[in-house]
């Protein structure tokens, strides 16, 4: 199963980083569930919750913007719940012209339906990923 999730979220990966080369967001969209939904912080403090219509709305938006970056997924670490079900947590970048743009972690839960994975749920924290904290990242274990 994890082999079989692995691959899945590789083809999610290779789709942002298509859509930041040609624009085209519609093979990213495909892996998001009718129901996908999230929460975005920039602190402690301050984070928003949107759903599927305004993450799709943002996300056209960014890559548009950003067309020609570099989207850069790495330290990802995976956790199984139940047959059907895991949660990935990875750090996430967007280079442009060698300096990071911008850089999160991010936290996604993905459901198993038949032989399709879904992206129901996720979790970014920006500003939070090591390109960004340098010396104060501290790797447990």
């Amino acid at each position: 199963m994890i082999e079989e999730f692995t691959r899945a979220h590789a083809a999610y990966v290779d789709a942002w980083i298509a859509a930041m080369d040609d624009g085209d967001t519609g093979p990213i969209e495909e892996f998001m569930a009718p129901d996908y939904h999230g929460w975005y912080a920039a602190g402690s403090r301050d984070e928003f919750a949107y759903d599927r219509a305004s993450a799709v709305a943002g996300m056209r938006d960014a890559v548009a913007n950003l067309r020609g970056a570099r989207f850069v997924a790495e330290h990802r670490t995976i956790s199984v719940r139940g047959a059907d079900e895991a949660v990935i947590c990875y750090e996430k970048r967007i280079e442009r012209d060698a300096r990071v743009h911008s850089a999160s972690m991010v936290v996604e839960a993905w459901r198993r339906d038949g032989d399709r994975w879904w992206l129901h749920r996720e979790m970014t924290e920006y500003g939070a990923a090591h390109a960004v904290a340098g010396d104060d990242v501290v790797t447990l274990g």
